[in-house]
């Protein structure tokens, strides 16, 4: 019964400190989603709700209309395990190891129930949890409890040829597109593939025809699609941005290497106070691809 997620980076918490209060948190520069961009339904109650803050891309699972300066009530849906502590709430990913080993906030009055499992002194179990947010000293105040119902719409494949590449009859091989992308960082992204993994696709951030020539060998023509940024700018930001795990912030992961051509971020809360912080790191907030894990319900 017990979901436990790869480890990708395990976010130790510190209580927040010299949070802004609601008024302190600009709300310009925001764009509404009910005007911009269709809410898309996860088949729950909770919604995928998205933003443009300052330029970078925000992506909620929200209940409320508005993004919140300041979140006030969240649900999650996750991993909670009590070492003998109180039943700490997972967030930035668990340890796939028995028992279980996390670091986050622990959820005062939650009791863990038949829904849990035990061994060598530990209980751990999935929960949604609804609690007051941010933590206050390492510690979040239960408002109430459901059995575990993460609510996710399964993401969109897109395993469509790019009309850039439209008319080609022979494709470079993918492992020809990635050694070339991981010897010149400066000038290109991701590699992915589409129809099956049978094509490569070589994101380039310019010299197309110079790149097609140095990849095109007579019989073959490499898939090639413009973008804005490089593996090297990403990185550099992904850097920046990992300063931000342990803070106020709640960092859970970020991720450079993507077809979005974004660096991803996972915040455990994506309130504009959050994201202001985050985007302040950033010289160019397009770059920023910024979501939330929890649900926010209430907020000022």
């Amino acid at each position: 019964m017990s979901r436990l997620s790869t480890f990708v980076a395990v976010a130790f918490l510190v209580a927040a400190c010299g949070t802004p209060a609601a008024d302190d948190v600009a709300t310009t520069g925001i764009t509404d989603p009910a005007t911009t961009t269709p809410t898309i339904a996860s088949g729950g109650t909770d919604e995928f709700r998205m933003f443009d803050v300052d330029g970078a891309t925000v992506t909620t699972r929200l209940a409320l209309a508005d993004l919140p300066a300041r979140a006030t009530v969240v649900e999650f849906a996750g991993t909670l395990i009590d070492s003998g502590d109180g039943p700490e709430l997972c967030l930035g990913g668990v340890a796939a190891s028995l028992p279980p080993q996390c670091g986050g906030p622990v959820v005062e009055g939650l009791i863990m129930g038949d829904w849990a499992e035990r061994a060598s002194g530990v209980t751990w179990g999935d929960r949604n949890v609804t609690v007051q947010w941010p933590p206050v000293a390492g510690r979040l105040t239960l408002i109430r409890d459901a059995p575990f119902d993460p609510t996710y719409p399964a993401a969109p494949g897109d395993d469509v040829l790019p009309v850039e590449c439209e008319g080609i009859e022979r494709f470079t091989p993918v492992d020809t597109l990635a050694a070339f992308a991981d010897a010149n960082p400066d000038r290109t992204a991701v590699v992915s593939v589409v129809r099956g993994g049978s094509v490569g696709v070589l994101r380039i951030t310019g010299d197309r025809d110079a790149i097609a020539a140095e990849l095109s060998d007579g019989d073959t023509v490499p898939c090639l699609i413009e973008v804005d940024y490089s593996t090297t700018q990403l990185r550099a930001l992904q850097e920046d941005l990992n300063e931000l795990f342990g803070t106020d912030v709640y960092l859970e992961s970020t991720g450079s290497g993507n077809a979005a051509n974004r660096v991803s971020v996972t915040v455990s809360v994506a309130d504009l106070q959050t994201v202001r912080q985050i985007v302040a790191v950033a010289d160019d907030p397009g770059m920023l691809s910024i979501s939330g894990s929890g649900s926010i319900l209430e907020g000022d």
